[in-house]
């Protein structure tokens, strides 16, 4: 209570309400309106404590490179997201794998009794492990599988390319010019990943909001441009709201997959990964693959979910990711492709 009205003036006061939708209508019915009664009082004392340190840090790296000054408050900040993930009010204790976090499933799951992680002490330590860790994975992947016998001297920043745009509009890629796409686009109705991301997307604001000011303009996630089916964006339609939202779904990633057939090379593989049960989901993405001119050559399951985990468990969610290898079709042909071919 003392420090709330320091925090309010400093703008660390995470006053955000939680909106109505398909996933964050959990939260209302636990009496949690605003993201701030996502966390119990000590929870949300010690994380803004945390947060407000990290402000003070940043001016104390004033002296280093503008560079690393950036990426070290950046991974602070994915730091400090870790641990809210782990010390809230929706987090629940495994006896054989400790705290899980909110996201233990897809969603803003109630717990009768939440789990809590000793912040004066283990969490930040902790989470500053995790993202050590991640951040080690992530520079295998981004280094050339060629550079044990490739010069270093050839590399330079130009080999990664990093942007955020639309699947709908790579207005940086020419014609024809990409010889391999590999996507893993949103599984139909499985994750409503926009709701789900305003519960990071409130802290990042503020953590490196004024590092990446272009990625925060609105107050919460943009829900409306997400290709995503989500019938809690047609509520007031009534009872066609879940037909709108496979609509909405299949326009948005038929927009995209055009895109990609332009860019793509004659010759170039499109992979598709698709993780669902339902037939309804495969019927909407082949039909927009089909649309935008590609024809599906093959198919390869791959096992990567636990039949255990809670992700899967009496979800739409396949234990199976399906890597869907695609072509373009020959414009001078007029072959059908046919529904039953891509069931089988």
């Amino acid at each position: 209570a003392r420090k709330k009205p320091d925090w309010i003036a400093q703008d660390l006061w995470i006053s955000e309400p939680i909106p109505e939708g398909n996933k964050t209508s959990e939260p209302h019915r636990y009496g949690e309106y605003f993201w701030y009664e996502a966390y119990a009082p000590r929870q949300y004392f010690s994380l803004v404590t945390a947060l407000e340190a990290l402000n003070e840090l940043n001016s104390e790296m004033s002296n280093l490179e503008a560079s690393k000054r950036d990426a070290i408050q950046t991974y602070i900040s994915l730091m400090l997201d870790k641990a809210i993930i782990y010390n809230n009010r929706h987090c629940r204790f495994d006896p054989g794998r400790g705290i899980r976090s909110v996201f233990d499933r897809h969603d803003f799951a109630f717990v009768w009794s939440h789990a809590e992680f000793d912040a004066s002490a283990n969490l930040l330590p902790w989470a500053v492990s995790q993202i050590h860790d991640a951040y080690g994975e992530l520079t295998k992947y981004v280094s050339p599988a060629q550079l044990s016998w490739l010069n270093a001297a050839q590399l330079s920043e130009n080999n990664l390319l990093i942007t955020r745009n639309s699947a709908t509009a790579l207005s940086k890629l020419k014609n024809d010019t990409v010889h391999n796409i590999t996507v893993d686009p949103p599984y139909y109705d499985n994750v409503q990943y926009a709701e789900l991301a305003d519960f990071f997307y409130v802290w990042l604001k503020r953590s490196v909001g004024h590092l990446f000011p272009e990625f925060f303009t609105d107050e919460l996630t943009n829900k409306d441009d997400e290709a995503v089916a989500n019938p809690a964006r047609f509520e007031s339609m009534g009872r066609k709201k879940k037909a709108l939202a496979e609509q909405d779904y299949e326009h948005k990633m038929a927009a995209a997959f055009r895109e990609m057939h332009r860019v793509l090379h004659p010759h170039g593989v499109l992979t598709v990964m698709f993780t669902h049960k339902r037939v309804e989901a495969w019927d909407t993405l082949a039909s927009a693959l089909i649309g935008a001119g590609f024809t599906i050559k093959a198919s390869w399951p791959v096992h990567t979910e636990s039949e255990h985990s809670l992700h899967q468990a009496k979800k739409n969610a396949a234990a199976s990711t399906i890597l869907l290898i695609c072509r373009k079709r020959e414009q001078d042909t007029a072959d059908p492709v046919w529904w039953d071919d891509l069931q089988s």
